[in-house]
């Protein structure tokens, strides 16, 4: 995999975890309000999103409860980790995904994933939670804090 297409399926997936269209993560929050549960941690929630995904490139085919029509059936199901600080800590390298595994919460090592589509999605987690913590801090700046 070359650096180029890498990056086009890193930025595709970030895309449709930012898409509140059909299949994207931001549509299934608003809707069913994280997919694989919600739990508190030290203060912190952390909501789980169930997606699939090709287990060769890594590509996102979209953030969906279970198997439908428009998921290959190649595709293996995955579970992004989000973390929500509580509203009163406004550091924004609180914001992001902290883990993309495979369903149900285990290592994608486990599954039968290349090692592209492993660091692809691992990157697309890095670039998700970078952008994330730079709206918050922008946000923040905007606000005097």
């Amino acid at each position: 995999m070359n650096a180029q297409s890498m990056d086009d399926i890193v930025e595709h997936n970030y895309q449709l975890m930012i898409s509140r269209e059909e299949g994207g993560m931001v549509l299934m929050a608003e809707s069913v309000g994280g997919s694989g549960g919600v739990t508190k941690t030290g203060g912190r929630t952390i909501a789980n999103y169930s997606f699939f995904f090709e287990p060769h490139t890594g590509e996102m085919v979209g953030f969906y409860l279970e198997r439908n029509a428009r998921v290959p059936d190649s595709a293996l199901q995955g579970i992004v980790k989000l973390v929500f600080p509580p509203l009163q800590d406004l550091r924004p390298e609180r914001y992001g995904a902290t883990d993309i595994l495979g369903y149900p919460d285990v290592p994608l090592t486990s599954l039968e994933v290349s090692g592209e589509a492993i660091a692809v999605l691992e990157r697309t987690r890095k670039v998700y939670s970078e952008r994330q913590q730079g709206k918050v801090k922008e946000q923040l700046e905007k606000l005097g804090l």
